[in-house]
């Protein structure tokens, strides 16, 4: 998994909710339809991208895939872009 982690640049984060309080709930509630944790989610470089929500219960399968599938994702976007113009003077 660390393999996949590095081909794609993946940065992985692990927040801690000890301290349980009203606005990390709020948060999960609003952005991920989730009251609980774990919360597992794999974000896009893109912050206009949904987030791709994790099962609670986490496989290795189950990152692989979504690396993989938000990768694609990312690929799919960049070859979407039009081609920018040379406005350089030669």
């Amino acid at each position: 998994m660390v393999a996949e982690f590095k081909k794609h640049g993946v940065v992985a984060l692990l927040a801690d909710w000890t301290n349980k309080g009203p606005v990390i709930g709020e948060y999960l509630k609003k952005h991920y339809k989730r009251r609980n944790i774990p919360v597992n989610v794999i974000l896009s470089p893109n912050p206009d991208d949904p987030p791709l929500i994790l099962p609670e219960l986490l496989s290795q399968d189950h990152v692989i895939k979504g690396i993989r599938l938000m990768a694609e994702k990312k690929a799919e976007a960049e070859t979407a872009k039009p081609a920018e113009a040379d406005t350089t003077d030669s």
